[in-house]
């Protein structure tokens, strides 16, 4: 990378980072220091994340074009490198908290020198408190995990397993009194026990963009509205065709796709969980 990393101390921090338990001595940035003038929103999640976790990343984000929302995430494989590509293609800022040093010889992870690349000729920034020629270690993302969820109002967790590294950043937003935000998934899927946890527990569950910006008090747009069936199986989809026509008692949903009672149950549930559908009064709708 061009960007020669530059030094900073706790006098050129944002208040946010005056606010973390054990502030960092210096911290190191290629591109542009934070601007607190800025929107921040964290986003982070699963390491290897499925189909619906990275369909559902790239249309939140995407429905965040024209906000000037900076996306900020650790650079990771899986959910933190599609957060930041969907940042760069919706044209929003992006800053990387990579694991490491931000050095090229150090950089984690290896093969995410080209994205550092592209976010930076983007005019976007990748920071660290770590000396830029320091190695990655395991004790290290936890450390930086804190300063994203410190700078941030709010922080998006998508898909995460019941013990994650993505539960520490979300905590640690805690921590800090921010808002935690998730987006709901099938209980079939172990990468959803972390999220609907977390909703369960209070987070903010979000579905579509317009969320997002309800969220950090930004004006709504016209229609980004996220379609979480994008991952659904055949089954579920062709509930959820029926419900777009009509709402549907348990019966008729029988009848219409001549699956056993209990395991009809079992997709209308996952459904539910997931935000898609309502069922009240025995009658079920799309929501």
């Amino acid at each position: 990378m061009t960007h020669e990393p530059k030094r900073y101390s706790f006098q050129d921090y944002p208040e946010a980072f005056k606010q973390l338990h054990r502030p960092p001595e210096a911290i190191y940035c290629r591109g542009p220091w934070i601007d607190t003038s800025q929107v921040f929103l964290t986003v982070v999640g699963s390491r290897e994340p499925t189909r619906y976790g990275i369909d559902c990343c790239k249309k939140i984000i995407s429905g965040l074009a024209g906000s000037g929302i900076t996306i900020v995430s650790g650079m990771a494989r899986g959910i933190d490198s599609v957060a930041h590509q969907a940042a760069l293609e919706a044209g929003l800022p992006t800053i990387a908290f990579p694991g490491s040093g931000v050095n090229d010889n150090v950089l984690y992870p290896k093969r995410g020198l080209k994205l550092a690349y592209e976010i930076l000729e983007a005019g976007g920034s990748v920071i660290s408190p770590f000396d830029p020629d320091k190695a990655s270690l395991p004790w290290m993302f936890p450390f930086r995990n804190h300063l994203m969820a410190a700078l941030s109002k709010i922080t998006l967790v998508i898909e995460s397993a019941q013990k994650s590294g993505t539960l520490i950043t979300a905590y640690a937003a805690l921590e800090y009194g921010r808002t935690i935000a998730a987006i709901p998934g099938p209980i079939s899927s172990s990468l959803s026990v972390g999220t609907n946890t977390l909703i369960r527990n209070g987070a903010q569950l979000v579905q579509s963009s317009n969320d997002i910006l309800e969220l950090l008090g930004l004006e709504q747009a016209e229609s980004h509205q996220l379609d979480l069936s994008l991952d659904l199986a055949s089954d579920e989809q062709t509930i959820m065709h029926k419900l777009r026509a009509e709402p549907c008692t348990f019966d008729q949903l029988c009848h219409h796709t001549g699956k056993d009672p209990e395991k009809l149950l079992v997709i209308l549930s996952n459904l539910e969980a997931q935000g898609l559908i309502d069922g009240v009064g025995g009658v079920f709708r799309k929501r």
